[in-house]
């Protein structure tokens, strides 16, 4: 089959669609590469983890304390 005229231009075919294919996902990790480059040493000097504040204790109308204001500060931005 392969030998037959069919049978090369499916050939032709598939290989115009594997090396489009594989310009997209080299044009995709040229953009993904470039976007990372340029904003690395910001996002390197980005907060990740910070020392919680501590919770605040506040009494309710009856009078008995209540926890608000918790923040675990796992992530700043």
């Amino acid at each position: 089959m392969m030998d037959s005229e069919k049978g090369r231009e499916v050939k032709a075919h598939y290989l115009s669609v594997a090396r489009r294919m594989r310009a997209y996902s080299t044009s995709l990790h040229r953009h993904w590469y470039e976007t990372v480059e340029s904003q690395l040493l910001a996002l390197l000097h980005r907060t990740l983890l910070v020392i919680p504040q501590p919770a605040r204790l506040s009494s309710n109308v009856t009078g008995t304390a209540a926890l608000t204001d918790v923040t675990l500060g796992l992530y700043q931005s």
